[in-house]
């Protein structure tokens, strides 16, 4: 290889790794992985929150917020709940929920919310930036998006 074919050769290098640092750092369309740090729930078994019911009384939406250690806390719609994170072999698993215990008018989110939670056994980046999690037979249960993220780009059939 000459002078010049390995600059050119370096240069393409460069510029390839350049353009990979402006992508998510969350995996497209792959095994991904929950961070810590505070998630907005943005869709609970394929229906988004947006303009949906959701925040009760407060007008809160969803959220869970996830420590280093996996605990994670959070806010299901009416209620706060609890849960621990743990990683498995293959992907994740949320523990049993523990929750407050009031009515309002997201309640059937809620209980949606807490229910796939209980299924959730992987996570997989998309390529608007989310967090989709997986049940057993790749049911997407949830999408989450990292707080202070712009929000998700409507899907283009």
């Amino acid at each position: 290889m000459n002078f010049r074919s390995k600059a050119c050769f370096l240069t393409s290098a460069g510029l390839a790794l350049l353009l990979t640092g402006c992508v998510s750092d969350q995996p497209q369309g792959e095994s991904a992985r929950i961070t810590p740090g505070h998630w907005d729930v943005v869709s609970v078994g394929g229906t988004p929150l947006v303009g949906q019911e959701g925040g009760g009384e407060t007008g809160k939406f969803p959220f869970l917020v996830v420590s280093d250690n996996g605990d994670v806390s959070g806010f299901g719609g009416c209620n706060r709940l609890r849960t621990h994170l743990t990683q498995t072999e293959t992907g994740y698993s949320f523990g049993p929920v523990v929750a407050t215990r009031m009515f309002c008018p997201a309640i059937m989110t809620e209980n949606r919310l807490t229910e796939a939670l209980g299924k959730v056994v992987r996570a997989e980046g998309s390529p608007r930036g989310t967090l989709g999690l997986y049940d057993v037979q790749n049911n997407e249960l949830l999408v989450l998006q990292q707080a202070g993220a712009p929000a998700p780009a409507a899907a283009k059939d």
